[in-house]
């Protein structure tokens, strides 16, 4: 019982890390994204594109549900 209850707090322990370690990742990802915009918006082209980070192509289908301006 001692073992179990041993290695039981071991997986939560580990868990709770990885979990501490996926949201600064995700925080990371997201204020990464939110700089490269504004360098973008302050340096137009001549900002070197980061594909990691470029939103991706509009489809055939996009804003054909839009009414004609």
């Amino acid at each position: 019982m001692e073992m179990r209850s041993d290695l039981d707090r071991e997986c939560s322990a580990a868990e709770g890390m990885w979990n501490k370690r996926a949201t600064q990742l995700d925080r990371l990802a997201l204020n990464t994204a939110g700089m490269y915009g504004e360098l973008e918006a302050l340096m137009g082209a001549a900002l070197p594109a980061v594909d990691l980070l470029e939103l991706p192509a509009p489809g055939p289908l996009a804003g054909a549900d839009r009414p004609a301006a």
